[in-house]
C-alpha cells in the first residue's frame, strides 16, 4: 500500500531526500529540499500526499518499490521546469510554441510571473501575436462559412 511506504521518502530522509520522477521517459530524481521551496507546484504537491488517492491526484501513476512517480507529458520539455526548480525563474525558448510551453508550465503549476526578465516580454509578446493570428482564423473561417 502506498500509504505505509509514503513517510520513508517524505518524512524520513532515505534515499538523501530524493523524489525520482519519470517524465514520458524521462528519468530524474530532485531534493526534496528543493521542490519545498514551491510548494504550490505539482511536484511540491507531492512532499504533502499522505495517501494513494492524494498521491494519484497529482501524477498519472507511482511505483512503490522504486518511489518513482509517473508522468505522462512530453518530455522535452520537462528541463524547463527542471531549470524552473534550480534556479527559481522560468526561460523559454524562441523555436518553442508559446502555447505548449503555457499548457505545460499550467500542468507543473508553476505561474508565468516567473520568467526571467531576459523572457517575459518576447515570451509574452510572441503570446500576443499568436492569439491574434489564431482568432483572425477563427473569425476568417466563419465568415468563409456564410
Amino acid at each position: 500500500m502506498v500509504k505505509e511506504s509514503l513517510p520513508n521518502w517524505v518524512h524520513q530522509d532515505s534515499d538523501e531526500g530524493l523524489v525520482h520522477v519519470n517524465v514520458g521517459g524521462l528519468k530524474r530524481s530532485l531534493c526534496s529540499s528543493t521542490l519545498k521551496k514551491f510548494p504550490d507546484t505539482r511536484l511540491g504537491k507531492l512532499l504533502a500526499c499522505d495517501s494513494e488517492e492524494d498521491i494519484l491526484q497529482v501524477c498519472d501513476d507511482y511505483d512503490v518499490q522504486q518511489k518513482e512517480f509517473y508522468f505522462d507529458r512530453n518530455p522535452g520539455l520537462f528541463p524547463y521546469v527542471l531549470h524552473f526548480y534550480q534556479t527559481g525563474k522560468l526561460h523559454v525558448m524562441e523555436e518553442l510554441c508559446v502555447f505548449s510551453f503555457s499548457q505545460e508550465i499550467e500542468y507543473w503549476g508553476i505561474n508565468e510571473f516567473f520568467l526571467d526578465t531576459c523572457c517575459s516580454y518576447r515570451y509574452h509578446d510572441r503570446k500576443l501575436e499568436s492569439s491574434r493570428h489564431r482568432s483572425w482564423d477563427d473569425e476568417s473561417d466563419v465568415s468563409s462559412i456564410d
